[in-house]
This record gives structure tokens, C-alpha cells and sequence, in this order.
């Protein structure tokens, strides 16, 4: 299996037309930027050396990368990903696999792999990526970094390659809390927080999880002195949740590119190769129960975590896959994976994922989740209650 040497492509010079600084919040901090997003004079190559040959220089930048050129960053590298970022394991066929920088024997994570391991190796002190499935918070725990999955929608997706429309957002990956939360502001446009001090703990999303992270979570929650709730089951369990998120982001990425798969499906690895084939084939009757099923998450979410709210749980169920790793032992791992991923995406809801901590060398990282519009208050929340505990 090839290793994938170069995760990062030099930009720098591009900051030769970066536009005016309406701040200095972020001033002098080094921004890489996931290779979907559009930076001026550069080509955007999604993963993909096709779809980088037959793409054009971009004539602006994406307006998330303006946003925080705007509040002073500075523009290092454009960072590489798993193919059109449609995967979880840090491996691209073309470009091989993104070793993780704690462990050599383990895979950083996909799909933003790049992003995370230009953090964790320091060359950048935040990196813009995407989050489709959970392309930020899986690299984000493996690599022992924060890493943040916003409220749907609330950050401007214009010169955004799509993966799945239904379910794409852009965020932020630092080894810093206080250059997320700084990134973050200038994505996001205001400085409301709201003080949350409820924590919930939730059984059911503890199934298959590492032992020494459930019992590092349960130490924080039972040390929280704050009000503490415990939730009962979420409104559908967890093969139901992967299944409705699976079609659905599947359904999206053909409805989004599926004149360009048609012609390109051989551009894929094995494995992504094998989703869109069973994303394109999708029944009826496959897509109507992934659409009930949405229907009632949605109407029971907002009843199964209170307002006012933050629900600590596992980012993954386990350190970093081997490289090595049977396919086997890697779709059992993918599969519990989607059942936690998918509860934001499927919720709109924000997500923080924190360092944790390691099992060996390998990192593994707690996530906080909470209602749509808590994004600066989940990272507020962390600056002030778990740093105390």
C-alpha cells in the first residue's frame, strides 16, 4: 500500500492578493485549506487527478477562505483528501495513504486526512475543511486535535466543491481550542454566546466504544458539577440512523455529480467505488424508508436532548484503524462509526470534537453536541468547564 507523502501543496505565495484585513484576530496564523475550496489562481482537485486536470485556475477565492483572510490568516498549503471526500479512512488511491503522525502504523483519518495531519505536524495552526459524514471530527479525534462540525448552513458554502449538498458543511480543524474558537468568529459573523450548563450522558451511544474512553467520559460527567441529565435511547437507534444517513448523503452526491460519475466511476478506489455503485442503484422502497426515517429523528430530536443542553459522547468508537487492517475489522469499525457521525448530520446540530486521550500512542478524542446555533457556546463550554475537570 502506498503511503501518502505529501499531504500539503505550498500556497503561500497566493497571499500576494489576499484581500484587505478588516481585523487582526487571526493575524499571522498560518490557514490550510482542503482542496475543495477555491483559491485564486490554483486549480481545485477534489481528490482526484482527473477532475484536477480538466479544472480551470479559479478566478476568486471561496468565500469561507476570504472570511478569515479577512480577519488576518495566512494562507500556507491546500491540503489533500480521500477521493471527492467520500470516505472516512484517510486513503486515496491515487495519492496514497495519509499516515497518522502519532502513530505510524495507523491511518490519520479521512476525508479532510491532509487538514489534519498539516495541523498535528504544526506546518498550519488551522486548517478549512469540509464535513460531510464526519471528514472533520474522525481526522480530528485520530490526530488528537479539536475539530468542529458547525450548525448546518450557518457557513457559506460558495466555492465549495459538493460532496452531498444535504449534508456538506465547512469547519475547522486546530491543535489550539483558542484558534478554532478565533477561526470560528470569522466564519461565522457574531460573537453571541450562549452559557450552557446542563450536561447529558447517553447510554445507548456507548455501544462498541473503547473502555478507556467511556471511562474517562464517565469520570468528566460524574465531576461535572454542573445540572446533569441522562437521555433514554435517540429517536432511532443506530443501523437506523446509519442506514437513513447513508442514503441520503448517497442520493445527494449522485443527484450533485452524476452526470461526472457516470463517465468516472474507474477515478475511485475500490471501497468508494463500491458506495456509489450501491448509491446509484438505491430502490424505491430504500429511499422512502430513509426518508421516514428522517422524518421521525426530526420529530423527536429536539424532545430527546433539551434545550439549553450539551450531550458528551465519543467522537469514534476507537483509535485510528491500522493501515494494515482487514476490510473486515475496518467496515465493523465503519459501521458502528456512522451510527455517532451521523447524529449531527442528520440533526443540523453542531459538534466539537476534543483530545482526549491515548490509547499507546494513538489519540482519541470525546465529542460535545449540541442544538443548532450553540457553535461558539460548545467551544465556550470547553474553555470553561472541561479544562477545570
Amino acid at each position: 500500500m502506498a503511503v501518502q507523502e505529501h499531504n500539503v501543496i505550498d500556497i503561500s505565495s497566493s497571499n500576494e492578493d489576499k484581500p484587505t484585513v478588516k481585523d487582526d484576530e487571526l493575524s499571522n496564523t498560518r490557514l490550510s485549506v482542503k482542496d475543495l475550496f477555491a483559491i485564486k489562481g490554483f486549480k481545485t482537485g477534489a481528490g482526484l487527478p482527473n477532475w484536477l486536470a480538466k479544472a480551470e485556475e479559479e478566478p476568486k477565492n471561496a468565500k469561507a477562505v476570504d472570511l478569515l483572510l479577512e480577519q488576518g490568516a495566512v494562507l500556507t498549503y491546500k491540503t489533500q483528501l480521500d477521493e471527492l471526500a467520500y470516505s472516512l479512512a484517510g486513503n486515496n488511491s491515487h495519492y496514497g495513504v495519509s499516515v497518522n503522525p502519532f502513530d505510524s502504523k495507523r491511518t490519520s483519518g479521512g476525508s479532510s486526512s491532509g487538514s489534519a495531519v498539516s495541523v498535528a505536524l504544526g506546518e498550519s495552526d488551522l486548517s478549512l475543511a469540509t464535513d460531510t459524514g464526519g471528514s472533520i471530527r474522525v481526522p480530528a479525534s485520530y490526530c488528537g486535535l479539536y475539530g468542529m462540525r458547525p450548525t448546518y448552513g450557518v457557513i457559506s458554502s460558495e466555492g465549495l466543491v459538493p460532496l452531498a449538498p444535504v449534508f456538506d458543511t465547512p469547519g475547522l480543524l486546530a491543535k489550539q481550542l483558542t484558534s478554532l474558537e478565533l477561526g470560528f468568529r470569522a466564519l461565522l459573523g457574531y460573537k453571541k454566546i450562549e452559557v450552557l450548563n446542563s450536561m447529558a450522558w447517553c447510554d445507548a451511544l456507548w455501544d462498541g466504544v473503547n473502555s478507556e474512553l467511556k471511562a474517562y467520559a464517565e469520570q468528566i460527567f460524574n465531576q461535572f458539577e454542573g445540572h446533569k441529565t441522562r437521555l433514554d435511547e435517540p429517536p432511532i437507534n443506530a443501523e437506523e440512523r446509519r442506514f437513513c444517513f447513508s442514503v441520503l448523503q448517497a442520493d445527494s452526491i449522485w443527484y450533485a455529480h452524476g452526470d461526472w460519475l457516470k463517465e468516472n466511476l474507474s477515478e475511485f478506489g475500490v471501497d468508494i467505488q463500491q458506495r456509489l455503485r450501491w448509491g446509484k442503484n438505491l430502490s424505491l422502497d430504500d429511499k422512502e424508508r430513509a426518508l421516514a426515517l428522517l422524518e421521525e429523528w426530526n420529530s423527536g430530536k429536539s424532545n430527546w436532548l433539551p434545550n439549553g443542553c450539551i450531550l458528551l459522547m465519543p467522537t469514534v468508537p476507537d483509535v485510528a484503524p491500522l493501515i494494515e487492517a482487514s476490510g473486515e475489522d475496518i467496515d465493523i469499525q465503519r459501521q458502528i462509526l456512522l451510527g455517532l457521525t451521523s447524529i449531527a448530520g442528520l440533526s443540523g446540530w453542531p459538534q466539537l470534537q476534543i483530545p482526549a486521550i491515548k490509547v499507546g500512542n494513538a489519540p482519541i478524542g470525546l465529542s460535545l453536541l449540541g442544538k443548532e446555533g450553540t457553535d461558539l457556546s460548545l467551544i465556550h463550554f470547553a474553555k470553561n468547564q472541561l479544562e477545570q475537570l
